[in-house]
């Protein structure tokens, strides 16, 4: 007997997939970002085995496939170069290095995804 699949009302929600996507462009850590999305790990396994050609499990290839902001190294020796052709004093504060790229795209979707699902359910009175 097969098992009728249900979506929850309080499971992944697109503000916590859009959590979870973020995070794990930024940290490239499932059980960061489950964390960060207030789910399991599993579940998170599990909702990109359920559609593995949907936009979330896309979206999650694309933050592991995407190159990470660079190395401390990286911006130690830009920054040092950067310095040197400026003439400034060498100690000056290195910024953090930048953020994974945005996902902004994977947001308008789902939030548009969220939208026709919600515009095609019938009313209940």
């Amino acid at each position: 007997m097969e098992r009728a699949s249900r979506i929850r009302s309080d499971g992944w929600t697109v503000e916590r997939q859009i959590a979870f996507l973020e995070m794990l462009a930024r940290t490239r850590s499932v059980t960061a970002a489950s964390r960060a999305a207030g789910m399991s790990r599993e579940s998170a396994y599990r909702l990109r085995a359920r559609d593995p050609h949907g936009l979330f499990a896309a979206a999650w290839a694309r933050a592991f496939a995407s190159r990470p902001g660079p190395t401390r190294a990286e911006i130690d020796e830009g920054h040092r170069l950067a310095i040197a052709a400026a003439g400034l004093p060498e100690r000056i504060a290195i910024p953090p290095s930048r953020a994974a790229p945005s996902i902004s795209r994977f947001s308008q979707l789902a939030r548009e995804q969220a939208a026709r699902t919600a515009d095609s359910r019938p009313s209940v009175e």
